[in-house]
């Protein structure tokens, strides 16, 4: 149903902006696992995209790791997560031997 205002004409959707709700723990166990599965598959998709967009120019190494509340471990990586974790504790640099790492 559309919202109407006091003419009985059509609202227009002020754009298309989302509702922000307040981060707390789930308590459904099973809601819980959905929110994380949804959440970890986003993130994925974000690394992947961003890697795909210098992949022609190989600019970017970048790797995820996500860790689930039973213990089990997830990981994105490009060109492979292990290389890029490697490369990070070993502290190889692209040109001037420094990382350009960002920890969020």
């Amino acid at each position: 149903m559309a919202a109407h205002d006091e003419d009985g004409k059509k609202k227009k959707k002020k754009g298309g902006k989302r509702t922000k709700f307040p981060m707390q723990l789930i308590s459904d166990p099973r809601q819980r696992h959905v929110s994380f599965s949804k959440r970890k598959k986003g993130l994925f998709g974000k690394c992947a995209a961003l890697s795909s967009l210098f992949s022609d120019t190989g600019a970017v190494e970048i790797a995820s790791v996500v860790i689930s509340q039973c213990g089990k471990v997830f990981s994105f990586g490009h060109p492979s997560p292990d290389t890029v974790f490697h490369r990070y504790q070993g502290g190889g640099g692209l040109d001037s031997g420094k990382t350009g790492f960002l920890v969020g």
